[in-house]
């Protein structure tokens, strides 16, 4: 019981951020006209007149936080389920390496082809984006599964308060970095949008949070709402005095005149503010979604109603991210290209008809994935 109770949650929350995650991909492939920017180190800097296009960009923002966090602690979760299967550690790198190059086949080869379309660009770009980053992050962090969480923490501190430094280094200049830099510190708006650091340590402390669940989760999951006040306590001061340091780039020569440019965060990479923001947004979400689901989310219905949907969507994550991508693509070209229709309202309408379409392909796939053999390629995905 005590394992259906933490995967359901887990499964529930996903589900949410799957549905964020899909308003804000609505927003880029509907209302294509709108100019949609990325929060970069470098270069220009999104700036919103609409409050609701900068409160929906800002909610979307825990998504790539929260996925690089439920990646590591899904994998801890995992192996604790297989550890007599996989008791030889070689049989966990094998599995989540395997799947790990999976997802960054995919997003290279698939969805990055995809994405050129929709942002119209004159040739293919083959991108290390999102998909390609968990990939790398599970490669990696199998590595860190079976070690002392000492091990771990120490890893996961490394790899989020050390790219801070590297990028303030190299923000006044003007260099053309290699591969493998822009793979792992330095995006480049075009090929290398997610750098697997810090990102890795996010990974890391999911995996930090799952080995403490699977010892206690009680204590784990209370957890979650002072950390989530100490992360946005923090947030709020980083935010305001923590320099380049804290915030990638000078925030205050940025010409965005709104009240709300406090929330102005750089994502690519990710600074040490937007993880304190979003992950404590995240732990906010997460706390509240376990508490629901201990308590019984069966006493309002409309709460029990949502919760089912994401619980849906997320036992069905890779399916639901590669099928929603060709879906808004699809609505996309009907509504903005054809109809000429792209306004927030055609946004909201297009967001939620391609969720309603999703639910029943997530449910068939889901039964579906459940019949495949345990070593099935199905089962990785």
């Amino acid at each position: 019981m005590r394992i259906f109770m933490r995967i359901q949650a887990l499964d529930k929350v996903r589900g949410i951020i799957l549905i964020i995650m899909a308003m804000d991909h609505a927003k880029d492939m509907i209302g294509k006209n709108l100019n949609f920017q990325g929060e970069f180190w470098k270069g220009s800097y999104p700036i919103y007149d609409n409050p609701i296009l900068f409160f929906t960009r800002l909610i979307a923002h825990i998504c790539a936080p929260s996925f690089a966090f439920m990646m590591g602690l899904s994998m801890i979760l995992l192996w604790n389920t297989h550890k007599s299967k996989w008791a030889h550690e070689s049989k966990v790198w094998q599995y989540f390496c395997s799947r790990g190059l999976i997802l960054i086949l995919f997003e290279i080869f698939i969805f990055s082809p995809i994405w050129s379309f929709i942002f119209k660009s004159p040739t293919i770009n083959f991108g290390f984006a999102v998909i390609a980053m968990l990939g790398s992050l599970m490669i990696l962090s199998s590595f860190f599964i079976k070690r002392h969480w000492i091990v771990i923490f120490i890893a996961m501190v490394l790899s989020i308060f050390l790219p801070p430094l590297i990028v303030q280094t190299e923000l006044q200049k003007n260099e053309n970095y290699n591969f493998f830099l822009k793979m792992l510190f330095f995006p480049d708006r075009i090929n290398f949008i997610y750098p697997i650091f810090p990102w890795f340590g996010v990974s890391l402390m999911g995996v930090l949070f799952g080995k403490i669940l699977i010892k206690k989760e009680k204590f784990a999951f209370l957890s979650l709402l002072p950390l989530g006040i100490v992360f946005i306590s923090l947030f709020t001061v980083t935010r305001f005095w923590g320099g380049v340091y804290f915030n990638s780039r000078d925030l205050r020569f940025i010409n965005d005149t709104h009240w709300w440019n406090i929330f102005n965060m750089v994502k690519y990479p990710p600074s040490l503010s937007y993880l304190l923001f979003t992950l404590g947004i995240f732990f906010f979400l997460f706390f509240t979604v376990y508490s629901i689901e201990k308590y019984g989310s069966k006493k309002i219905f409309l709460i029990s109603t949502i919760l089912e949907i994401a619980n849906i969507y997320g036992k069905s994550t890779f399916f639901f991210y590669g099928v929603h991508l060709i879906l808004y693509t699809f609505i996309g070209i009907i509504l903005c290209d054809v109809l000429k229709w792209n306004s927030l309202s055609d946004i909201a309408y297009g967001w939620i008809i391609i969720l309603a379409i999703l639910y029943p392909l997530c449910k068939w796939y889901r039964e579906f994935k459940k019949k495949q053999n345990e070593n099935s390629l199905w089962r990785m995905l």
